[in-house]
């Protein structure tokens, strides 16, 4: 049993944990990073351990200028998130005790210090000690070895647990439970699991890791002894690293002697808000009886609150539900939150998110990132609410109609599988919940293959696809205002929720208006919607918003019921002329639609409209900042904003200068860090215009009343005081786009180029928010990069213009210098190419510049003074063997262009090299080492006579068996090629060999 005397919350534990290695051990705190891993690593979609951070050490591809380089001892408590990829316990979640999407994993590193002893020692005295766990519960397991892959068992381990642990409780494991690999190369070794039984007072060494709840893994102690080289081949690391990792929440439960992980405190105090938002819910009674009618109320309790910890994570660190990637994973597990809700709890739509505040309450005094953040979260999550409610009653609907002639272990068909994915937004996992739930089955590998198919079909449509129509032209509107057809009601875009009671006015196929789509119309292919042809349908009011004012329009989906089935018309685009607003797109099944008939719900992709409010936006804070450096000889000429990064044309006289726009960058960002309020009205225009400070474009045509956005400062306020002068230090302007509602949601603003547009107008474009963030992260990756190509050049960049910088202390070789060059043009292209703040930018286009200069001049340096060190070589051996015809060098610290240089052509007095200015009318085998790969060869022969040495010949016979290639002009003056780096004493022997028996 533990101690009784200690209150075990969840906190109390993680804060054990962490300070028992940082007083007792040594070990440095390291916080969490974030669950969403950065750009540059591909290898993941979310942190699923604690080591992911750690793994430059482990690799030994660590900047040696970063505080990591000296980490020697860590200890932390890692944000984890397990669902989607290799590791997935997405479909576990809800239905046992013990497994969940987002969780943390307290971990201890060792990198080089102590290894399996001290490791095994530090983890029996903590368990024991300090959170006195029942010695007499705790079972171990090592690794027992594999024959089959040359590896030997860890007796070493085995024996240090014997001084703590009896025989019985120590268990020989295989390589799938007991031998850690980071991938199929790398660092990699056998580990040590501690297990703790739950019931105790038994043996219970039988259902050690045989997914039993009562015997349940808590503690994994990796040791990093190897490294791979390949599937076969082990070799012992230089330096030993211990790795390990224990689940905060496993640990918890049983300091709280709970036998389910959601007993705990961190989730019943989730369950009992989720009460307190909706008191009419079930009571959770903790139940895993399949058998039970209770047993999915619970499943739901469970998944919701695991489910609303791990999307409140992954937002804050800067995941986003989304359709592909890492944003699929954060939607499905969105999408199965609501449907558990909905279904099996009777939740209404903004449930779900409505429970931001309990994840805040319980995880925001650890991880602080949280605090502040509860409206970001909220916003995010009540746009896939909206998205996804809509939708699941229809497809709930749909599903049983789909199944109404099944019986219990029947397939559902894949085509249905996947119309439900395609039409409804049901990820796969939450059709095979459906179906286990209703007995059924899904061909999971045949859905799969069949998604497939028709992504590659979708691919190679793309081109020909039609991407949108033209607006209405005059025929079209003079029809529509003959016809007595109202304008469409626009005055709902600024509304972000679903909406329903429209109906359709006018249908448009981009030529002329139809009265209805007939379902032989549509193409007969079901299986790709992206073969439909385009239609826009004008409705009577609408949410969507148009293409207006530089604002990109929005995209989603409109939802009819026809014959008791629903069918989506997938928004791409939408367009406004006359107060008609047109949306355009596709049906995702063929069906008869006509005018009149009414739409059952409008659904806006709001996910997709967050980036875009808060580009909108930014725009008005870079029109402000922008008046605040030049004064009013600022106006804005155009802009265009969409969801990944905004442009904005300014008039100015001249090239604005780095200083400038630095200090834009700035205002804009302390205004974002004020967290102003954005305020939005309606306004008289007459009214309006009176307001000092106002910004407006001076050849826009404005409606009356004109709507007012003002940024930190009510609109009533200005209306009260219109020529208050202090209005001049706030954003305020004409504007009929979607904004924020506070700055704090932009997070940050970046910069990311400037040009000229035309005469006095330039253009900055730039981004803000995750966009910013991924921005700064790749640009740091970047940084990194250049820097570790700085150090290894010994080039300072604080003296970077002093042509002999570091000339007399540098070490390297032509080869190393190559080496670094060759790692330069990527960069370079990465500099050219990639998005990457402005400022950071010119430094590294500088830098690079500045370094590839000094490197040349170093190889130039280089290959002089081996031209010297060999034209003295050549004239001694010529000096002591008069009658000598040729000689073989090797050229060390020469490649190709050196060694060219050396000999010219020696065909042509004026383009004598080095070396036949030395010493003339002799033939030449140089073999220069200055490249990585391979090193080059050339020959030269004067003596070119029927019996004489050919240089071409020469070189042939030379390379070929020295791992490379060679020839050379057919008159035997000249010869080229490579060998292996290896092969230089074969080569040279070689050389020497052909020549001799030429001449002798």
């Amino acid at each position: 049993m533990t101690d009784t005397q200690v209150v075990w919350t969840t906190d109390e534990v993680r804060k054990t944990f962490i300070n028992f290695f940082v007083e007792k051990y040594d070990h440095t705190f390291v916080p969490s990073s974030p669950v969403i891993p950065p750009k540059s690593d591909k290898t993941l979609k979310f942190a699923n351990a604690g080591m992911n951070q750690f793994k430059s050490i482990f690799l030994n591809t660590v900047n040696p200028n970063s505080k990591m380089a000296n980490l020697k001892r860590a200890v932390n408590s890692q944000k984890c998130i397990r669902a989607g990829g290799k590791h997935n316990d997405l479909d576990t979640v809800g239905r046992d005790s013990y497994h969940h999407t987002f969780f943390e994993m307290l971990g201890s590193w060792s990198f080089g210090q102590y290894f399996k002893e001290e490791a095994i020692n530090m983890a029996w005295e903590l368990l024991t000690e300090v959170y006195k766990l029942d010695p007499e519960r705790l079972y171990v397991t090592y690794f027992g070895g594999d024959e089959s892959k040359g590896l030997e068992p860890d007796n070493e381990s085995r024996d240090f647990w014997k001084k703590h642990v009896p025989d019985f409780r120590i268990i020989s494991s295989n390589y799938k439970d007991n031998f850690w690999e980071m991938g199929k190369t790398g660092p990699c070794g056998p580990c040590s699991e501690i297990h703790y039984d739950k019931v105790g007072g038994r043996n219970a060494a039988d259902i050690v890791n045989q997914d039993d709840p009562e015997v349940i893994e808590i503690w994994n102690l990796v040791f990093m002894q190897f490294n791979r080289e390949d599937k076969t081949t082990l070799k012992p690391l230089p330096a030993q690293h211990v790795d390990t990792g224990m689940g905060l929440e496993r640990l918890t439960a049983i300091l709280q002697d709970k036998m389910s992980n959601y007993e705990i405190d961190i989730f019943s105090d989730i369950f009992s808000y989720m009460k307190e938002v909706d008191n009419s819910i079930p009571d959770y009674t903790n139940n895993y009886n399949e058998e039970d009618e209770h047993f999915l109320v619970d499943v739901a309790f469970r998944s919701i609150a695991d489910h609303i910890r791990a999307l409140s994570i992954a937002i804050v660190d800067g995941g986003r539900p989304a359709s592909t990637d890492a944003g699929h994973v954060l939607r499905q597990i969105c999408s199965r939150a609501i449907y558990y809700g909905q279904q099996y709890l009777n939740t209404k739509e903004g449930f779900f998110s409505s429970l931001v505040p309990s994840v805040i309450k319980t995880l925001g005094d650890h991880f602080t990132e949280l605090n502040g953040q509860e409206e970001l979260i909220r916003i995010i999550l009540r746009q896939e609410e909206a998205k996804f409610s809509a939708k699941l009653t229809l497809g709930m609907k749909k599903f049983k109609k789909m199944t109404t002639n099944l019986n219990k272990g029947d397939v559902l068909p894949t085509v249905d599988v996947f119309l439900l994915k395609q039409s409804y937004g049901f990820p796969l996992d939450l059709t095979q919940r459906l179906c286990e739930d209703s007995g059924l089955k899904v061909l999971e590998r045949e859905f799969k293959e069949y998604n497939n198919k028709l992504k590659e079909a979708s691919r190679k449509n793309e081109d020909s696809k039609q991407t949108s129509l033209p607006v209405l032209d005059v025929h079209a509107l003079t029809k529509l205002s003959n016809d007595g057809i109202e304008s469409t009601d626009y005055s709902l875009k600024y509304v972000e929720e679903a909406i329903s009671g429209c109906k359709i006015v006018a249908i448009w196929d981009g030529s002329e208006l139809l009265d209805e789509i007939p379902a032989e119309s549509n193409n007969d292919n079901n299986d790709n919607n992206d073969q439909q042809p385009l239609y826009g349908l004008v409705l009577d009011k609408t949410n969507f918003y148009a293409t207006q004012g530089g604002q990109i329009h929005d995209v989603g989906e409109i939802i009819f019921e026809k014959d008791g089935d629903d069918v989506v018309f997938d928004i791409i685009d939408i367009k406004i002329t006359k107060e008609y607003v047109c949306h355009i797109g596709r049906l995702q099944e063929p069906m008869n639609l006509k005018v009149n008939d009414e739409c059952k719900f409008l659904v806006v992709d709001y996910s997709r409209r967050l980036p875009i409010k808060i580009n909108h936006t930014a725009t008005h804070l870079t029109n402000f900042g922008l008046k605040q450096i030049f004064g009013d000889q600022i106006n804005q000429a155009g802009s265009y904003v969409d969801d990944q990064k905004f442009r904005f044309d300014f008039t100015v006289k001249g090239k604005p200068k780095v200083d400038q726009l630095k200090q834009l960058q700035s205002i804009v960002q302390d205004l974002i860090e004020k967290d102003l309020t954005v305020y939005s009205k309606e306004v008289s225009i007459n009214d309006a215009l009176q307001i000092n400070g106002l910004r407006k474009m001076d050849d826009e045509e404005y409606p009356d009343p004109v709507r007012v956005i003002s940024i930190g400062v009510p609109i009533e306020d200005l209306l009260s005081n219109k020529s208050n002068p202090e209005w001049d230090n706030y954003s305020i302007e004409f504007c009929g786009g979607t904004h924020l509602e506070h700055l704090s949601l932009s997070k940050k603003f970046i910069i990311l180029s400037q040009e000229p547009v035309k005469s006095d107008v330039r253009r900055v474009t730039c981004v803000t928010s995750q966009k910013a963030l991924d921005v700064l992260e790749y640009s740091q990756g970047l940084k990194e990069q250049i820097d570790i190509l700085c150090d290894q050049s010994n080039f300072n960049n604080n003296n970077n213009n002093n042509n002999n910088n570091n000339n007399n202390n540098n070490k390297l070789d032509v080869k190393a210098i190559n080496n670094i060059l060759d790692q330069l043009s990527p960069l370079k292209e990465a500099c050219n190419s990639s998005d990457l703040p402005l400022f950071d930018k010119i430094q590294y286009e500088n830098t690079l510049k500045d370094l590839t200069k000094y490197l040349n001049q170093l190889k130039k340096s280089l290959a002089s003074q081996n031209s010297n060190q060999t034209i003295d070589e050549i004239k001694a051996h010529f000096e002591q063997n008069p009658d000598s015809n040729f000689y073989v060098c090797v050229v060390d610290n020469a490649d190709k262009k050196a060694i060219n240089d050396l000999l010219g052509d020696p065909n042509k007095k004026k383009k004598y090299g080095a070396v036949y200015k030395a010493v003339p009318n002799k033939s030449y085998f140089l073999i220069g080492t200055g490249n990585n790969k391979t090193n080059f060869v050339i020959a030269t022969s004067v003596h070119v006579k029927s019996d004489s040495l050919k240089a071409n010949e020469w070189v042939s016979h030379v390379c070929k068996p020295c791992g490379g290639k060679g020839g050379g002009s057919p008159n035997g003056i000249k010869g080229l090629g490579t060998i292996n780096p290896n092969q230089i004493d074969e080569a040279v022997k070689l050389a020497n060999e052909f020549a001799n028996n030429i001449f002798n």
